[in-house]
């Protein structure tokens, strides 16, 4: 049996912590991504905007509810903005006349007629937006020329085209005021 001398010691060897080292670097990763995600958060602009935003045949008993300075919910209850301006115009029907076709590729046309019971109705709508990167923003949701969205009126629940968004003109302020 071999005795242990005290006087000898043991030699350890001295190893990193790598899942340690690892560990402290990925919380250190994932709270500067985290306090850089708040303070761009802040950074986001307000602006006033107006689109443009088009409802095709709604029955004419539901044309005279949307009306100028009345207030545009989405299907969720969300405010959307206020309507600046309403115009309404008849709708057009469509229809196929199989006894007039093209001469030149034989193709035939339709018959449009103005509509007696439906109308389209154009809405210029003001709101108070996000700017964030190149895209406006209301309550989170996206606005853009070409989405359909559901959106009431009261009195009036239906889809409509955005048609355009551009930010709002400010009156410019004349002396005196």
């Amino acid at each position: 049996m071999a005795m242990r001398n005290d006087n000898q010691q043991t030699k350890k060897k001295f190893r990193l912590p790598l899942f340690d080292i690892a560990l402290l670097l990925l919380i250190a990763i994932a709270v500067a991504a985290g306090s850089y995600w708040v303070t761009q958060r802040d950074d986001r602009e307000t602006v006033t905007v107006q689109y443009a935003i088009r409802f095709e045949n709604v029955e004419n008993t539901y044309s005279g509810a949307i009306a100028e300075a009345k207030e545009l919910f989405s299907a969720s209850g969300t405010l959307m903005g206020e309507v600046a301006s309403a115009r309404v115009t008849r709708s057009v029907e469509k229809t196929f006349d199989l006894r007039t076709p093209y001469q030149e590729n034989g193709e035939y046309r339709y018959t449009e007629t103005p509509s007696e019971s439906h109308s389209d109705i154009y809405l210029i709508v003001t709101a108070e937006a996000e700017l964030i990167g190149n895209g406006y923003f209301l309550h989170g949701n996206r606005i853009a020329a070409g989405m359909t969205v559901d959106a009431m009126v009261v009195g009036y629940t239906g889809q409509g085209e955005i048609l355009s968004v551009a930010v709002a003109e400010v009156p410019a302020q004349q002396d005196g005021e």
